[in-house]
């Protein structure tokens, strides 16, 4: 590619970024300038924008001085079409609700299942594997029949950054509880996947049950009693408008010099 091959792209990338519609086309214009040149034609251009003379003959015939304004403005065009590497940061907490208690406890038969939810967790940066919170499981059965659930329990998130949301995910409790076994699950009954605010909420599953995808709460000798939710968020990092007012305004009084001629 030589290095009016490259001019070319760039001007078929700067029509794009005035006639797409919305922002989403004029990205996806940008981003198809970067793909076309290759980076043996960036070389290329860095090596003809260093020229001694300054000026050279492109856009149908026009002679115009290479400024740095449109060095920046090709480099910020380039910016805006990488992907994003980092994320915006998540900040949220949980809280869980049993309905036979309306609290984040219940008991049966000398056995406990407490939820303990997350205080204010920050994960930075996103996409990011994230805890929810965890059922604990404590004592022991008054009846060598064990203890008996039945139920749903709620678990709630709320989100607090990068912008505020909340939702839930729901579902039934239900099985048998031992000192050292368990035959009791969570089976959330809902989508998997909420948005809240900007980001994305994912739980994940952990085993299948009688009544299908969830988890298994465990009994008290198994992992300390402790099962923990487990899920994943993204939060896309917007946009910079600002980045890409900076290259229209550079990129502006060209198409109105190439009219005029």
């Amino acid at each position: 590619m030589d290095k009016y091959h490259i001019f070319a792209v760039i001007k078929g990338a700067s029509r794009n970024l005035f006639f797409a519609p919305g922002s989403a086309g004029m990205e996806s214009a940008i981003q198809g300038c970067v793909a076309e040149v290759s980076t043996g034609a960036i070389a290329a251009l860095n090596q003809f924008l260093g020229s001694p003379s300054g000026s050279q003959t492109f856009f149908g015939g026009v002679r115009m001085k290479i400024s740095r304004r449109f060095t920046a403005v090709v480099g910020a065009a380039a910016a805006m079409a990488m992907p994003v590497a980092a994320q915006a940061q998540v900040t949220y907490y949980t809280t869980g609700v049993f309905s036979s208690t309306g609290t984040s406890a219940v008991s049966s038969n000398g056995m406990t299942i407490t939820f303990n939810g997350l205080g204010s967790t920050m994960v930075a940066p996103t996409p990011s594997g994230i805890s929810f919170g965890d059922f604990i499981t404590s004592g022991t059965p008054s009846t060598t029949a064990g203890a008996p659930f039945s139920g749903n329990f709620t678990l709630n998130v709320f989100q607090t950054a990068p912008t505020s949301g909340s939702s839930s995910f729901v579902g039934a409790v239900s099985g048998t509880l031992f000192a050292t076994g368990s035959q009791t699950f969570w089976v959330p009954t809902g989508p998997l996947t909420f948005n809240a605010g900007a980001s994305t909420y994912t739980l994940f599953t952990q085993s299948t049950t009688p009544s299908g995808p969830g988890y298994t709460i465990v009994a008290p000798n198994n992992n300390g009693g402790q099962t923990t939710l487990q899920g994943y968020v993204v939060t896309p990092e917007p946009s910079s408008m600002a980045l890409l007012g900076t290259g229209l305004v550079g990129l502006v009084p060209m198409i109105r010099r190439r009219k005029q001629k």
